[in-house]
């Protein structure tokens, strides 16, 4: 594993400088501004900044980025929806919580029944 992290950090590393070279030269700042320069450059500075820089990235818009109010919304939306569903999945996770310790219950009754480890009394004294 770490062998891995260290010749992605060496390939990085290597490749970064180009990268950076290459958004420079496209750069709409410093000579053609043309769209198609502009789209090249956000291509660009995004890879860079998401797989190199570790900036993240918000549904797609670029962190500094100006958000309208209609896509704040959208945003708001799906925060929303993911947090829904984080308290769905809580409570599937306390169902399965006393599913398991009903099982558990169980077993061990059904062990104190059978009496080969323990007995019904020792069960009854493990719970006061």
């Amino acid at each position: 594993m770490f062998y891995d992290m260290a010749c992605n950090y060496e390939s990085k590393s290597e490749n970064l400088p180009t990268l950076e070279l290459i958004k420079q030269a496209v750069d709409p700042n410093s000579g053609d501004p043309s769209n198609v320069m502009f789209e090249q450059y956000n291509k660009i500075e995004h890879l860079l900044d998401s797989r190199y820089y570790g900036k993240e990235t918000t549904f797609g818009f670029r962190s500094d980025e100006k958000i309208t109010k209609g896509k704040q919304k959208t945003i708001q939306t799906f925060k929303t929806i993911r947090n829904m569903a984080s308290l769905a999945l809580l409570g599937v996770n306390f169902t399965t919580i006393e599913v398991g310790y009903l099982d558990a219950l169980g077993a061990m009754i059904a062990e104190g029944f059978g009496g080969k480890y323990i007995t019904l009394s020792d069960i009854g004294t493990s719970f006061i």
